[in-house]
């Protein structure tokens, strides 16, 4: 919603929405326990993207558990994910509030940037200088959670370079990172963007890649074909 009233100018939305986002905020800030960070919801399916550890592949299991009224496990699971999803939600609602209501502002920066500081203590790994996805993971393992928490901006100044690094990379000291879904690329891709334009011609080629294969495993159906032909090229 940020990024529509910051691109159309059309402030006049924010008093339509604006009551419905903020029950939608609280409800995760209510979440948030004295770590300032929130963990995993066992009764919701904790899905970031489909690759191995971040599609939550046991959410159908412990569903059928709950339903049949066992209890689940005491211990509770933190994942980087949610909580950089959160945290830059808290952001974007800060500005929001900075338009339409001023006078709340702070309240969702101060959570915006005591998350940020919780899940960079909590999850940033020095050995490896990366971002693990889970606590008490061995290693980091996905591009994408490094990308969210660029996007969250919770990485330190000083770890940019490092953590953007490893996104292109495709590791880090400990070894290589899972790859991005395509569907969640947008996250990397505007965090190494947001850090300035050295990574502009990475993200383009990315993009074209992504583009070639897609063709390439459709070029034989004459309907898809259809629909790629009619693409104006540049």
């Amino acid at each position: 919603v940020w990024e529509y009233v910051q691109y159309s100018g059309d402030y006049g939305f924010l008093e339509q929405v604006f009551d419905v986002l903020k029950k939608i905020v609280d409800s995760f800030a209510c979440r948030i326990e004295e770590n300032h960070l929130i963990p995993r919801l066992p009764e919701y399916w904790n899905f970031y993207e489909w690759t191995p550890e971040m599609d939550d592949d046991d959410f159908w299991t412990r569903r059928n558990r709950l339903a049949a009224g066992e209890e689940m496990d005491a211990e509770k699971v933190y994942d980087a994910p949610i909580n950089a999803f959160v945290s830059d939600a808290f952001d974007c609602f800060a500005e929001i509030c900075r338009v339409h209501k001023p006078e709340m502002a702070a309240i969702y920066m101060q959570l915006h940037e005591q998350m940020n500081e919780a899940i960079h203590k909590t999850f940033w790994d020095e050995k490896s200088g990366a971002y693990l996805t889970s606590m008490g993971d061995a290693s980091p393992c996905h591009i994408l959670t490094q990308g969210l928490m660029l996007c969250a901006g919770a990485v330190p100044q000083e770890l940019v370079d490092k953590v953007s690094a490893a996104i292109v990379k495709g590791g880090c000291k400990s070894g290589s990172l899972i790859p991005c879904s395509v569907s969640m690329t947008i996250y990397v891709y505007e965090a190494l963007l947001k850090h300035g334009n050295q990574y502009k011609n990475y993200v383009q080629a990315e993009i074209e890649q992504a583009i070639a294969e897609a063709m390439a495993r459709t070029e034989n159906d004459p309907e898809t074909k259809k629909l790629w032909d009619k693409i104006p090229r540049t």
